[in-house]
């Protein structure tokens, strides 16, 4: 059995315990065996659209129609295979996991814990082996935030390095697209499918900061971030407006992008979700 055969026989029972899986096809689309990416395997968030494959965003709304997702095309030719689409804080607006309807994602270390949203499939299908490297959005922390609590790496790329053709939007402003791995190199691998220039991947002079806001941390915590800062002489810096101006954009553009499911009598979203979509409505 050749080592791409092996990944397609993949068990992916684990994944829908802990509630990763959105949708697991009868066989998954295989990429292009001249590829440089040929043998990896992927997830990709529900919310790329990939045709013929169904799309709901881990919520009961209506969705704008979208054509499919560009860098999904670009790793399917660049040799990648694409095993199924993850679960998500609905509509990707939270970043804990947690989901009334298509019900919680677990953490794969230990299921009473949340795994963090909201590419919270994406963390769990990569954290517990069912893929090699999994596709994610990060609009304010969504790859990072279950990357972290999962164990992985999440890398929230430059904005538009990677297309945001035919993935569903939370906030033109601040939606990213990026990928998350169980190791750097693996994600080096595919960055570097997808953009050839290496000197994408390298800065000569990089320079580090950080947002000085240690109450969000527990002591030791704290203690051991602040090792790592040390190491890089990264700087700290405040950002007392940050949460409160991104709330204000990001529901704002969501209602925006949800207006027409929200016209309806009942929309389909959960109460927490149509409580945000809401207050964005009367931004």
């Amino acid at each position: 059995m050749s080592s791409i055969e092996h990944n397609f026989a993949r068990d992916f029972s684990r994944g829908q315990e802990h509630g990763a899986w959105a949708f697991l096809p009868e066989q998954p689309l295989e990429g292009n065996p001249h590829g440089s990416l040929f043998g990896l395997t992927f997830s990709a968030k529900d919310l790329f659209k990939i045709a013929n494959w169904p799309q709901k965003a881990s919520t009961y709304a209506a969705l704008p129609h979208i054509p499919p997702s560009r860098v999904v095309l670009d790793l399917l030719e660049r040799g990648a295979t694409c095993v199924g689409l993850t679960h998500l804080h609905e509509i990707a607006l939270g970043i804990m996991g947690l989901n009334p309807i298509a019900g919680q994602a677990k953490n794969p270390h230990d299921p009473a814990r949340i795994s963090g949203g909201s590419s919270s499939g994406a963390a769990i299908s990569v954290a517990l082996h069912e893929c090699d490297f999994a596709l994610g959005t990060d609009t304010g922390g969504s790859i990072r935030i279950p990357a972290a609590l999962c164990g992985v790496v999440g890398f929230k790329p430059t904005r538009e390095l990677y297309s945001r053709e035919g993935v569903l939007t939370l906030s033109p402003t601040c939606d990213h697209v990026g990928t998350l791995a169980r190791d750097v190199t693996t994600l080096q691998r595919v960055h570097t499918a997808l953009h050839s220039d290496e000197a994408a991947l390298h800065s000569a002079t990089p320079r580090f900061g950080f947002w000085n806001v240690p109450n969000w941390l527990a002591p030791a915590a704290w203690q051991a971030f602040e090792a790592v800062t040390s190491s890089l002489n990264a700087l700290p810096f405040s950002f007392p407006e940050v949460l409160e101006s991104y709330a204000n954009i990001v529901q704002y553009e969501a209602a925006r992008f949800h207006r027409v499911a929200l016209k309806q009598e009942h929309p389909g979203f959960s109460s927490a979700t149509l409580e945000l979509l809401r207050r964005g409505q009367g931004i």
